[in-house]
């Protein structure tokens, strides 16, 4: 699907949304001028005591129902919230416009249908707000497939209850109703008089609302960190509102209408303090513009008020009202943003407050270890608070994210990156999910500050990390060659000399005796003494090119470089003094020159190649020119011989490089090599 095709449903939605909730304020509007109309009428005593219930039901929840449906249309707890508003609203008009229609001659038109639907909707709202909505509270849906079942009995309890009232006669609860000639046009008087049916009524009430409390106990013990919080809210708010449900039936209608409001309220701190149901933006909004509208009228009412005696309240007051709002709006409206901001996403930390702490983290760090496991999440925490971000993580630049996951918050699907640089190259990204609001100019500025900092604790890690894996190469490739070499000697050459040694001896005891046939003994032993001795020197010549030793770097290389000539192909070696080199150092040039020379030789086209190597400063320095094609810069540092080279240089602590040649022509590979054993900080001016 589209994107056209998500949000038009969406919008749909809005619009219904909507147009419901403006009809359920209208109704609840239309109520409270029946009830001021009904004030005085002999009906009215015990029949429309507890209009404040179902009024301020419906404000709370018909305000919360578009609220969240506008926000997430596809929630289904705005979709209730808003049908127990709505349906409260019907019952305050109802039972309203019924009362009034029956003081008039003749009553009202659809009088008693209005009675009649008022007299049981109230019980409906009532039940679903006790039974339904703990179920599916927060996300709008059960707590597994197995509380279907628990569903069905809250249904059953919703459906019960608002039969049994539409079926009540009105003189079984309201004697007045039954004064005024009023008549349940569905009563039966069964119903009410039946003991069967009300306590099984009252049971199946109470078991549904007893499961739908241990559901949010069973959220709450499932749910950690920001979904606890949050369902420890709405528990709260729904205690509250048995509680003064409870209270009510002493305390009178007011302590009634109070238990409406404290779980609108609890939902409505758990949007501003824990981000339920991610519509931050909404609230946010929605307040702004509630606090700049309210504002402007104290301003407008203020400078009326005080201006009106010596300006005139029709003419100039007004004018210079108007004329102050305009001026203060946008001053108003930006400190107003930002009181909403912290409001709602929380009061931020001082910034340099935050990036002196970074900083002594990081000084304090012992090693990598220390970084990994606590500086860094020390930092992502600190960048959450610091720009109020809903989400924070750090990854490394190979993508797999430290300590698996190293994150403050969590993660939504659209997430913004801010990459991580030192030294000039990417050691990372930092993940993070902007607010709704956006970042403004000063607080973009903050993130990249804040991700310098960052840059170098992951830097840290990235070495440490390096480091310990380098490590674990050498100690598998030691005890590799030290099981090579034990399997040469232990397998080969050891059998091998013990049988000579054997015939050496039989040899030894027959010169006397037999000379004959000692001498065909060493006959036979000396090609195999000299295999054996061909043997030892393959294996040392794996350990290091003969070469070295024979004719050191400079012979080995010129060597070299004549084994790899041909009449189409010819190399050039130009070796300058070198003086004594380390061993490790001798055996490096000599492979990368070997793989260099390999290279040009099959796979550049070249004619020819140049080997250069000079000493200077503490440094060997080692360049292989060709004229061949050339590489490509998308495959500079592709092919296993390239790899190969790379690491010879790297484990030295050197430098590799493979570019274009000399004025864009062919290929040069550089390699610079630390002969005081540290490491190279970066390639000196090649000299000509």
């Amino acid at each position: 699907m589209g994107h056209d095709e998500h949000v038009a449903p969406q919008i749909e939605a809005r619009v219904v949304a909507a147009v419901i909730g403006v009809a359920g304020f209208a109704a609840l509007g239309a109520g409270v001028a029946f009830h001021v109309a009904n004030q005085g009428s002999p009906v009215n005593a015990g029949v429309n005591d507890w209009w404040l219930m179902p009024l301020v039901s419906g404000l709370s929840f018909c305000a919360t129902g578009v609220w969240l449906v506008r926000a997430r249309p596809r929630l289904s707890i705005g979709w209730l919230s808003l049908a127990i508003g709505v349906v409260n609203a019907v019952m305050l008009v109802g039972v309203e416009y019924g009362i009034w229609g029956l003081a008039r001659p003749g009553g009202a038109p659809l009088g008693t249908a209005a009675l009649w639907l008022g007299n049981w909707t109230w019980v409906t709202a009532l039940m679903l707000i006790a039974t339904v909505l703990p179920l599916l509270l927060p996300d709008g849906r059960l707590v597994s497939r197995r509380w279907r079942g628990a569903l069905a009995l809250s249904i059953a309890a919703v459906a019960g209850q608002s039969v049994s009232w539409a079926l009540t006669p009105y003189e079984a609860w309201s004697p007045a109703l039954a004064a005024a000639g009023a008549v349940n046009p569905t009563g039966v008087g069964w119903v009410w008089d039946t003991v069967a049916v009300q306590v099984l009524l009252v049971v199946v009430s109470v078991a549904a609302v007893a499961v739908a409390a241990a559901s949010l106990v069973v959220r709450w013990r499932r749910a950690d960190g920001v979904l606890r919080a949050q369902l420890k809210w709405m528990a709260l708010g729904l205690l509250l509102t048995f509680a003064l449900w409870g209270a009510g039936f002493a305390a009178g209608p007011v302590a009634t209408a109070a238990a409406m409001v404290p779980l609108p309220a609890a939902c409505l701190v758990a949007v501003l303090r824990h981000r339920l149901w991610d519509v931050d933006l909404v609230v946010s909004r929605s307040l702004l513009y509630a606090a700049l509208a309210g504002a402007v009228v104290i301003v407008y009412v203020a400078c009326v008020g005080l201006l009106g005696g010596l300006l005139g309240r029709t003419t100039g007051a007004p004018l210079v009202a108007t004329a102050v709002i305009a001026v203060c709006a946008e001053p108003a409206h930006r400190r107003l943003r930002t009181w909403v901001n912290r409001l709602v996403y929380g009061a931020p930390d001082d910034p340099f407050a935050v990036l002196a702490r970074v900083g002594t983290r990081l000084q304090s760090a012992r090693d990598g270890a220390t970084v990994a496991d606590e500086v860094l999440p020390e930092v992502v925490s600190a960048v959450a608070a610091a720009m109020r971000l809903p989400y924070v993580a750090i990854v490394l630049a190979d993508g797999a994210v430290i300590e698996a996951v190293i994150e403050h918050g969590a993660q939504a699907k659209k997430s913004a990156e801010t990459p991580l640089t030192y030294g000039g190259q990417q050691v990372g990204r930092l993940l993070y999910t902007p607010r709704p609001d956006g970042l403004g100019r000063v607080e973009r500025r903050l993130l990249d500050d804040l991700a310098r900092h960052a840059a170098v604790a992951a830097h840290t890690v990235v070495l440490a990390r390096d480091l310990a894996r380098s490590r674990e190469q050498l100690v598998a490739a030691r005890e590799e060659e030290r099981r090579r070499l034990y399997r040469e000697l232990h397998d080969g050459l050891g059998p091998s000399l013990a049988s000579l040694a054997l015939q050496v001896e039989t040899a030894r005891d027959l010169t006397s005796a037999e000379p004959d046939a000692a001498r065909a003994l060493l006959d036979k032993a000396t090609p195999r003494l000299r295999s054996t001795v061909e043997e030892v020197r393959a294996l040392v010549r794996g350990l290091r090119p003969a070469a070295l030793d024979d004719l050191g770097l400079a012979g080995a290389l010129r060597e070299l470089g004549d084994s790899f000539a041909s009449p189409g192909f010819a190399v050039s070696v130009d070796v300058a003094e070198l003086a004594e080199l380390p061993a490790a150092v001798e055996v490096a040039a000599y492979r990368i020159a070997a793989e260099a020379l390999a290279n040009a030789a099959r796979h550049s086209g070249a004619a020819s190649a140049s080997v250069r190597v000079a000493r200077a400063a503490g440094m060997l320095r080692l360049t292989v020119d060709d004229d061949g094609k050339g590489c490509a810069d998308d495959h500079a540092g592709s092919g296993l011989g390239v790899a190969s080279m790379r690491e010879r240089a790297g484990e030295l602590g050197g430098l590799f490089s493979l570019g274009h040649g000399t004025a864009g022509r062919g290929t040069r590979v550089e390699a610079v090599l630390p002969v005081a054993g540290l490491p190279v900080a970066g390639f000196p001016a090649t000299g000509s």
